[in-house]
């Protein structure tokens, strides 16, 4: 039974599956702290529809969306490092 153990623990998981649990996690991250502020955002602006604030917790959703299909037509004009700054979030060369 050791063996089968073992040799399920030193199943490699690729960059990609990494990459793509980490998005999923920080997408369902952002989801949860946009969630508490809602009531806030409610009691200051009194005169909005409720419905209208409601959505506000569906905004990174659609944004992961939106930039996933950007993102391969960006790639093709942009050079690595470009796309590796812009990720980094410190801007372009």
């Amino acid at each position: 039974m050791t063996k089968t153990l073992k040799s399920e623990s030193s199943t490699r998981i690729s960059m990609g599956v990494r990459v793509g649990v980490l998005c999923i996690i920080a997408m369902e991250y952002t989801i949860a702290a946009t969630t508490p502020a809602l009531g806030a955002m409610a009691a200051a602006m009194p005169d909005v529809n409720p419905d209208l604030i409601k959505q506000v917790q569906t905004l990174p959703a659609l944004t992961m969306i939106l930039v996933s299909l950007l993102v391969p037509a960006f790639e093709r004009i942009a050079k690595k490092k470009t796309m590796l700054m812009i990720s980094a979030g410190t801007g372009t060369e």
